[in-house]
């Protein structure tokens, strides 16, 4: 699904992985020869995006990693949601 308001994707982005936080990837893509972003939340069932070609925009991507950096690092999330070792085995 392809978000076209940044605030329903900074929204549905942090709650998906509010969610399923083991499972949720973020990425990032500069494709230089379209001139533009593309930014992808996903957990292998809900795919969300956002693109843009305005370099405005480039500090609102620069927040939204911040914030899912400081979930995805959350000593509290990890500790209700089990520790890494006990949901990957190897």
């Amino acid at each position: 699904m392809v978000f076209l308001t940044w605030d329903e994707f900074s929204e549905g982005a942090e709650a998906l992985f509010l969610r399923r936080p083991h499972h949720t990837r973020f990425v990032f893509k500069y494709k230089p020869r379209q001139c533009h972003f593309v930014l992808k939340v996903t957990d292998d069932r809900v795919v969300l995006q956002y693109r843009s070609n305005q370099t405005t925009q480039i500090n609102r991507m620069l927040t939204l990693t911040q914030s899912m950096n400081q979930l995805m690092s959350t000593k509290k999330l990890a500790a209700d949601m089990g520790a890494p070792g006990t949901w990957c085995t190897g």
